[in-house]
């Protein structure tokens, strides 16, 4: 049996004291530099000022927190975050608060810079665990790789949690290293504390806390025997514990159920299992049978869970509704186990394959495009360095070269179980970039070990050894370099997701330009032909908009939506026969569309049909009875039908519903006013100014019924304000010069 030596010092030493501290600042300005000249690039792309997907939940939920505002962005439903378990990890939110409540609500120029600057504390850490596990070259060289990796600097610069991640992960190692070399409870319970708060940001670390714990008990046992390893354990799982805590606390006082953190486990198991998942999409097969809506999104949550619940017939608490997707998730995997076993296969060489998969944003392209971060490292350096580390690593060991025991090894043993853990905790769900840049430092860490070892035996002149393991590195990053699962970033989806920053941004134009390019790279691209319509739409081009829907039908014949957006905008180019034909396939397809009963009662009330009409706005509302349009709709309806008792409930109704529908305080002004009731009217007319100042119709009939009241003084004012918003508006000119005429007729004796 060969005897383990202990490592020989290096012929010639890495930079020590100053120096090494002078290395280390020339990294960090690098670093600054990068991150300097990538934010001055990033403040010039369209979703800078306007997130998407997961950041644009993340700023809703962040800016809510700081100003109490919960209104859903335009076009979302209410995800009901103040009411159910967290759906989605809270530790971001509140991380993004935190500097929205020092900075001002939005402000995303502070969210990046606060995060950049995280990203040189890392660079710092990352410095500190390389020098205690392989020296000062190692440290420099790990800090040299956060600095410079690309997909740091990338998601520094997103409202997303990996800068956080790889900080709390480094932190983690670097105290459980710390306990390896001087075990202690404070030290256990630090190290439990940051694995808690990451999982107050990415629950799946939970997985990783058994590995530690059985670490710990390892290494005691290899020591003096694992019972003394207990209390460190007790300690770990207790600052895990109590830091987790707040967050089930929460869960289970709003929702009434225990979830540990979030509930969105399941639903991403779900995605992960069924007959459309391909590894990497966030996908659901009948997205559109739970929500009424074709693309995913966090906002979708709660109409998906009142979709499962209508399928089982009652209300369903949040574990409830997990144990439903678990239970999809698991029947398929019952079912197809040859292909959920490939759909594993395929995320783990996803994972670590060269390519950038996407998650929210084709992040390919987002390198390609930018001039800073398409010549930095990535993912292949640092796997290749860690595998031809461990390969270096184990031939010294059976060589009798290098420590066998003590906290490197051990520490060593502690960063592959984490990361292999951790690796594996996404397996059964989806992958991409966002995910693995957790594990590049780790990664660099370990490779630091064999790029100092060649650095050593460069400098002692040691041709041999490295040449042969140079030679073995050389090797090992070419196949990293190979992609063994076959994926394809999608340009189209690129320019997409450019399109939809534009049109978060209100320049539809430039959305419509970008979806137009998108659909020219993918013509079967629905998504886009959906979306670039939504812009025509918006920028008035409602014949372009109508186009785009009905080249769609030739996709998606059986679609509702599709049906009841070309019966909306044939309604607005004035057709309403057209409209009604549309909007009754949209509801022979999904009898339960409530908006497209309210869009065909309109079609029906524009062809004078107005008892068809009224069944068709009461169809809607037996449906969705919180639609404030379609009860104000029912009024217009039930004015022509001389029921103004009636129309005044429905116009009532829009605004209990809809405090700011100004077409709802007008109408039900005219109602009153028509019954003589001029103060009741006028108080509506007020509150209609209030939420449309620059709106005519409301001074207009507010200076009527002034008028109406003997108040020429007021009404004459209103009226000249309808002319200072409309100059052309000829009925106010005549109401004003009548009342000029009335207030210089004499007196009658």
């Amino acid at each position: 049996m060969k005897r383990t030596t202990r490592e020989q010092p290096p012929a010639v030493r890495p930079p020590s004291g100053g120096r090494g501290w002078l290395a280390l600042a020339g990294i960090l300005l690098v670093g600054l530099g990068l991150r300097s000249a990538y934010l001055v690039e990033l403040r010039h792309t369209p979703d800078f000022a306007a997130p998407l997907a997961d950041a644009a939940f993340h700023d809703y939920w962040a800016s809510a927190l700081v100003t109490g505002d919960w209104t859903p962005p335009p076009g979302n439903p209410d995800p009901a975050i103040r009411t159910t378990a967290y759906l989605r990890p809270p530790g971001y939110p509140y991380f993004l608060a935190a500097v929205y409540w020092v900075a001002g609500p939005r402000s995303y120029m502070a969210a990046r810079l606060v995060q950049m600057g995280l990203g040189l504390v890392t660079c710092v850490l990352a410095y500190g665990l390389g020098r205690a596990l392989f020296g000062r070259g190692a440290g420099l060289l790990v800090a040299l790789f956060v600095a410079t990796h690309w997909a740091c600097i990338y998601y520094e610069g997103e409202l997303q949690e990996p800068c956080l991640l790889v900080l709390l992960l480094l932190g983690a190692v670097w105290v459980l290293h710390a306990w390896a070399r001087q075990p202690s409870a404070w030290r256990a319970l630090v190290a439990g504390v940051l694995l808690g708060v990451f999982a107050l940001l990415r629950p799946n670390i939970l997985l990783c806390v058994p590995v530690v714990a059985a670490w710990m008990i390892w290494v005691a046992w290899r020591r003096r025997g694992a019972r003394n390893g207990v209390p460190a354990v007790v300690a770990l799982l207790l600052g895990a514990g109590l830091t987790i805590a707040p967050a089930t606390i929460r869960n289970y006082v709003v929702a009434r159920d225990l979830v540990l953190v979030s509930s969105n486990g399941p639903i991403n198991l779900y995605i992960g299992y069924n007959e459309r998942s391909d590894g990497y999409t966030a996908r659901i097969p009948d997205l559109y049978e739970l929500s009424g809506e074709n693309a995913w999104s966090w906002f979708l949550y709660p109409q998906i869970v009142r979709g499962v619940e209508a399928r089982v017939g009652r209300t369903l608490r949040p574990a409830e509704v997990a144990a439903y997707f678990r239970g999809r998730a698991a029947s398929y995997i019952r079912e197809h186990p040859w292909h959920a076993l490939q759909l594993t296969a395929r995320r783990a060489l996803l994972f670590g394959g060269p390519m950038e998969v996407a998650n929210n944003k084709e992040v390919h392209f987002d390198r390609s495009h930018s001039n800073v971060l398409r010549w930095l490292p990535g993912w292949p350096l640092a796997l290749a360095a860690a595998a031809l580390s461990l390969a270096l690593y184990v031939a010294r060991r059976r060589a009798g070269v290098g420590p066998a025991n003590g906290p490197q090894y051990e520490s060593i043993v502690l960063i592959a179980a984490v990361g292999g853990a951790y690796f594996a905790s996404f397996l059964p769900f989806l992958v991409a970039e966002r995910f693995r840049v957790t594990l590049a430092p780790l990664l660099a860490l370990i490779g630091s070990y064999a790029l100092v070892q060649l650095a050593r035996w460069a400098q002692a002149r040691e041709w041999r050894p490295l040449c042969g393991w140079g030679l073995a590195g050389v090797v090992l990053f070419g196949l990293a370099q190979v992609r063994v699962a076959a994926y394809t970033p999608q340009l189209a989806g690129w320019h997409m997701a450019r399109g939809d920053a534009y049109a978060r941004s209100n320049d539809f134009a430039a959305a419509a330009a970008e979806y137009a390019r998108a659909i020219e790279l993918k013509p079967e691209y629905l998504e886009a032909r959906k979306t670039l319509a939504t812009a025509l739409g918006r920028q008035g081009r409602a014949a372009e908009a109508l186009a785009q829907y009905e080249a769609l039908l030739a996709y998606t014949p059986q679609e509702a939506g599709v049906h009841h957006e070309i019966g909306r905008l044939r309604l607005e180019l004035q057709q309403p026969g057209e409209a009604e034909a549309a909007l009754r396939r949209a509801l022979a397809l999904r009898p339960d569309f409530s908006s497209a009963h309210a869009h065909l009662g309109t079609a029906l009330r524009q062809q004078g049909r107005l008892d068809e009409a009224i069944a068709a706005f009461r169809a809607a509302l037996s449906i969705d009875p919180n639609d404030a349009d379609a009860h104000y709709n029912l009024g217009l309806v039930l004015v022509a039908r001389g029921a103004a008792d009636e129309a005044a409930q429905a116009y009532r109704a829009a605004i209990a519903h809809n405090p700011q529908h100004v077409e709802a305080h007008v109408n039900l002004g005219i109602l009153l006013a028509a019954q003589g009731q001029y103060t009741a009217a006028i108080a509506e007319y007020r509150q209609a100014q209030a939420i449309a100042p620059n709106r005519f119709e409301p001074y207009f009939n507010l200076a009527a019924a002034l008028a109406a009241q003997g108040q020429h003084e007021p009404a004459a004012a209103a009226l000249q304000r309808v002319l200072e918003l409309k100059p052309d508006f000829t009925p106010a000119r005549q109401a004003l010069e009548a009342l000029r005429r009335q207030r210089e007729k004499p007196a009658e004796p």
